[in-house]
């Protein structure tokens, strides 16, 4: 009798765990990974009726050595991991990508238009990224639709290796901080003085990054090669005209909630959409019952201790 509990224990939770599942298609979910990403989860998807709109197909696509990997398909970036998890409380959930960066190897001004996220599920992440210049005399900056500004400048130094850990202040080095709710950039390459020749050598560079990256992995980075990409994060959210699609757009539960943000993107006012799972339960709260409960499993432990820790006591 007591076995029998417990398996009917058992049965409810695998139903639970399998509701999560039928909201996508079971070829959806032998999709879901793809080279060194093994969970791409939904409101992101591989193939037809796997994704919530456009801005969420991912294709799988060989690079120049046959390596399978994971694409945006519209902004062309790879994708190196995906979260469902609000980090920040009421900021979105992120999707880390492979960013490329900017680089000058002449003694001249240089500009760059980057990957737009205007009008898209995305925003470059406040929190999680900053802007970087590398190279001697150089001067880089951000420049973005409202013609306002954020930059910085690095002089020159015999080391050829940035350390972070020495705040990279401004010696063959400099960084600083983005603006929020950031979607679109220009990057500007200048020397410090363009009134005086050029007295350096060598290629100069800029680019976006994400922090703790860049925090872990300055020691190691050689000021005499330039990076072609770098790890940088998004924060995402559904656009309103394909969150209120969701079947969970159209239900309150327990299990979940989900959150509106409000922005200005490319002069225009847009509204998308967060969700998480509620403290006690996990999951995935996009899909119909994919935030099975903790509590639920956890009773399930303990009265499966409380009637087997009888016959595991010897004497």
């Amino acid at each position: 009798m007591v076995f029998q509990i417990i398996l009917l224990l058992c049965s409810i939770y695998a139903i639970s765990e399998q509701a999560a599942g039928l909201a996508i298609s079971s070829s959806c979910e032998a999709k879901s990974s793809c080279g060194n990403v093994r969970n791409i989860p939904y409101p992101f998807g591989i193939g037809a009726g796997c994704y919530v709109d456009d801005w969420f197909e991912v294709v799988c696509m060989n690079d120049s050595l046959g390596s399978p990997k994971p694409v945006l398909k519209r902004l062309n970036l790879e994708v190196l991991n995906i979260s469902l998890e609000d980090t920040y409380r009421y900021s979105r959930s992120t999707v880390r990508v492979n960013y490329p960066t900017f680089s000058n190897c002449t003694n001249s001004s240089s500009r760059k238009q980057n990957v737009e996220l205007a009008n898209s599920s995305f925003i470059f992440s406040y929190y999680q990224n900053r802007f970087v210049a590398m190279g001697c005399d150089n001067t880089a900056s951000m420049r973005f639709s409202d013609d306002s500004m954020i930059g910085c400048s690095s002089r020159c130094d015999s080391s050829k290796v940035v350390r972070y850990d020495d705040s990279c202040n401004g010696i063959s080095c400099c960084q600083t901080t983005i603006t929020s709710g950031l979607n679109t950039f220009e990057t500007t390459i200048d020397p410090i003085d363009p009134r005086k020749p050029a007295v350096t050598e060598g290629c100069k560079s800029a680019f976006l990054v994400e922090d703790d990256w860049f925090w872990e992995s300055g020691s190691l980075i050689n000021m005499s090669s330039i990076m072609s990409h770098v790890p940088v994060v998004l924060e995402w959210g559904i656009l309103d005209t394909s969150f209120n699609t969701l079947p969970i757009a159209k239900k309150t539960a327990a299990e979940y909630n989900c959150y509106d943000h409000n922005y200005i993107s490319d002069s225009k006012y847009q509204t998308s959409y967060t969700c998480y799972c509620n403290k006690g339960f996990d999951g995935n709260p996009y899909l119909v019952g994919g935030c099975p409960g903790k509590v639920f499993k956890a009773v399930v432990y303990f009265i499966s201790l409380f009637f087997l820790l009888p016959f595991r006591v010897r004497y």
